[in-house]
């Protein structure tokens, strides 16, 4: 988003409402990614799908977490967000992650095509990138924010971006 930030993670409803967003400070990783979903699932119970653009990789780096760390406790917490249902966005399924798709590759993970769901025919898989050109335009105001102000300011303009796209979320 900025020169001191490393853009931003968010968690966006396919109605386009916001509920979640954190801004990165380096680039972003694939910890931070599953940091940031565990982060979600703390306040939005019953999350079932996570859309993302690399999910063959989140997939194939949580199931090394779990291998280095079977028999603790964290592995559980591994396992947890293993059991969600990692699929790649329409969007990204069509143009890239060719090693998603390539049975060849040791990405390859038939799991994470979203056509292959009948519960997502219909649904907006391509909300957040929807957003992250809305946030884009947020720009020139983050861009030389200190990082509380940062916080606080996509926190507004989330916020009122939410206000005027509203939903309904009970569907």
């Amino acid at each position: 988003v900025s020169r001191k930030s490393g853009g931003m993670l968010v968690a966006v409803y396919p109605c386009m409402q916001i509920v979640g967003i954190k801004p990165m400070y380096s680039s972003e990783s694939l910890t931070q990614v599953v940091l940031f979903v565990w982060y979600v699932r703390s306040y939005l119970t019953g999350i079932v799908w996570v859309l993302y653009d690399f999910a063959c990789g989140v997939l194939r780096f949580m199931l090394s977490q779990v291998r280095q760390r079977q028999g603790t406790p964290a592995a559980q917490r591994w396992k947890e967000l293993l059991a969600l249902r990692w699929v790649i966005d329409k969007l990204h399924w069509r143009q890239g992650h060719s090693s998603c798709k390539d049975e060849a590759s040791t990405y390859y993970e038939p799991s994470v095509n979203p056509h292959a769901y009948s519960e997502l025919v219909g649904v907006d898989t391509e909300a957040a990138e929807q957003i992250f050109h809305i946030a884009n335009r947020w720009q020139t105001v983050l861009r030389n924010s200190h990082p509380v102000h940062f916080d606080l300011q996509l926190l507004l303009f989330s916020h009122e971006h939410n206000e005027r796209n509203r939903c309904d979320l009970k569907t």
